[in-house]
């Protein structure tokens, strides 16, 4: 935070880790207050109690688990599922669910769009095989993927800037 507005902890620290952004939000902003000698409105106590309140159910009805996501793979510690408490409405376990497992399609490069691997139309499926009509990888399947807004909006390539050295003979030229 060294040479950064004070006011902009909340907003740079639930960045950095990248996990458990909201807990580093709130942290920051006790902090902050402490620091300063201020105290949030009356309004701003009951949105940070209302915050707690939703973490703290969350805690006790969820726990975090290892998953796998379509186009990348496991990721440890990245999903969620019923903490024992609530086993009795898990159906996981109420219905022996194991091993569920989703084909992935071996033309489809979408994890690594979802990753910054690579861009949609690097993709040899893209506007081809997959298409929104037709998803081959979650990228596509909503609008709010990168394939698909890539395809919707016609983004296909990114265009290749001029050399400013070019650009100035070209008009003395003419």
């Amino acid at each position: 935070m060294k040479g950064k507005d004070p006011r902009d902890a909340h907003f740079i620290t639930s960045r950095i880790c990248g996990i458990c952004g909201d807990n580093h939000a709130t942290c920051s902003v006790y902090a902050q207050n402490m620091a300063y000698g201020v105290a949030p409105p009356h309004l701003g106590e009951w949105i940070i109690n209302l915050g707690e309140a939703a973490e703290a159910m969350l805690a006790d009805v969820f726990e975090v688990t290892d998953r796998a996501w379509r186009g990348i793979g496991m990721i440890p510690q990245s999903g969620w599922r019923l903490s024992p408490k609530y086993r009795e409405y898990d159906a996981e376990h109420r219905f022996s669910v194991t091993g569920i497992e989703t084909e992935e399609s071996t033309v489809c490069r979408s994890g690594e769009v979802l990753q910054g691997l690579i861009k949609p139309h690097e993709c040899a499926a893209f506007g081809k095989e997959c298409t929104p009509r037709n998803p081959l990888g979650a990228t596509m399947v909503s609008s709010e993927g990168a394939c698909a807004a890539y395809y919707l909006y016609r983004r296909l390539d990114v265009p290749e800037k001029t050399p400013k050295a070019a650009t100035k003979e070209a008009s003395s030229v003419g």
